[in-house]
């Protein structure tokens, strides 16, 4: 797999297409609540590509679904044990990690490597690798009500 520049991939960037950029990152915002409770580290390159990785929320999983039927013979509360269920995910945990090894590489000026889809001008990482430590990322599904 061929590493690029962030600046080689904003040349032409080709959407739905899987990269491995390296850069300095410049800018990171982590948070393990964000849009709909689902923890999100976003990241900066070179002042000037955004990464998203996103995970589960903290002990939560969604569960398979189950027919409508099912659903209408249960209490509210049932149904939510249906439709997600606790347990550990180690996503989760990446996210909060990597973003601590991250925060170190921004103050030392050190690069780092994403690998992600480049969608609609944002690069969708499911890998970041700081150093020698990489870190994967399940991106976390709403959880389906049909």
């Amino acid at each position: 797999m061929e590493r690029i520049s962030v600046e080689k991939l904003l040349e032409n960037p080709q959407n739905n297409e899987h990269y491995v950029v390296e850069g300095i990152p410049t800018g990171m915002y982590a948070d393990r609540q964000s849009y709909g409770n689902r923890p999100i580290l976003i990241l900066i390159l070179e002042n000037e590509l955004l990464c998203k990785a996103t995970a589960r929320p903290i002990s939560t999983a969604p569960r398979v679904k189950e027919g409508k039927q099912a659903y209408k013979e249960l209490e509210l509360g049932d149904i939510q044990d249906m439709i997600v269920y606790r347990c550990y995910d180690p996503s989760n945990e990446e996210l909060g990690l990597a973003a601590a090894f991250i925060d170190q590489a921004i103050r030392q000026k050190s690069k780092v490597e994403a690998h992600g889809d480049y969608l609609d001008d944002v690069l969708e990482v499911d890998f970041i690798r700081v150093g020698k430590r990489g870190f994967s990322f399940i991106e976390y599904k709403f959880p389906s009500t049909e």
